[in-house]
């Protein structure tokens, strides 16, 4: 029933059911669990409607805003995390009117599975920015449900490079120099097994672009913890074949 209601939320922002000035808008296509990408401009708040009503104030706002992306929880209507931060060069991804911005760039979550978070009050989320052929795992962030409001209690920026680590432990080197000589694009599901409790479905597919030759797949099984604060991984099982995309 939960699940439900967020759904239904997350259409009545998308149409603008809830019309007026407000901190962001919510990214339609980028939900997960309850949390969702959004973006908006830091300290003001936006009548994202009004602006979409006239073409000339969609060239001024994209031309003059300056547009963030945030992690938010849709049931607290709550901005969690500034996913753009204070790198004047990091991409936005936004949609206002007919126009996308964030030239083949957009970000999703996903629901990942890490030990040691802290207790059974904390989620974990995994952030990941696409582009045109690739894609990178960000940051896992680790999402404290214990009190009245969600809050941030931990960011883990290293975990696509030990997972990347782990998995180059199980190939060959003629395996990973086929790997890591494409595109590579990454993506996560959760799994559960008898023997280890829920663990990780790793998938990685490289290719190189515009190429003939056949691409690889990697399929492994992984566990992550934390550990001082940052990312271990441990590969459980691993399959790697060559495919054509």
């Amino acid at each position: 029933m939960k699940r439900f209601m967020l759904a239904n939320l997350v259409f009545l922002f998308s149409i603008g059911a809830f019309a007026g000035t407000r901190d962001f808008r919510i990214n339609r296509n980028a939900v997960e669990n309850g949390y969702a990408v959004a973006w908006g401009v830091p300290g003001q708040k936006t009548d994202f409607e009004a602006i979409e009503k006239d073409d000339k104030k969609v060239d001024e706002f994209i031309n003059t805003a300056v547009v963030h992306n945030y992690l938010v929880d849709i049931e607290q209507d709550r901005i969690l995390l500034d996913l753009t931060g204070n790198n004047p060069d990091s991409e936005v991804d936004y949609r206002l009117g007919d126009y996308h911005i964030g030239n083949h760039f957009n970000i999703a979550l996903s629901n990942i599975e890490i030990d040691n978070k802290g207790g059974f009050d904390r989620e974990a989320i995994a952030v990941i920015e696409n582009n045109k052929w690739s894609n990178q795992l960000t940051k896992i962030v680790i999402l404290n449900r214990e009190g009245k409001e969600t809050t941030v209690s931990a960011e883990l920026p290293d975990a696509q490079e030990k997972i990347m680590n782990a998995i180059r432990e199980k190939l060959t080197k003629e395996q990973w120099k086929k790997l890591s000589e494409g595109a590579i694009n990454i993506s996560l599901e959760t799994s559960f097994l008898e023997k280890y409790g829920y663990v990780n479905v790793v998938r990685l597919d490289s290719a190189i672009p515009k190429s003939d030759d056949p691409g690889v797949a990697v399929s492994a099984y992984v566990q992550l913890s934390i550990k001082d604060g940052k990312t271990e991984a441990k590969v459980l099982s691993l399959k790697y074949k060559k495919v054509t995309f």
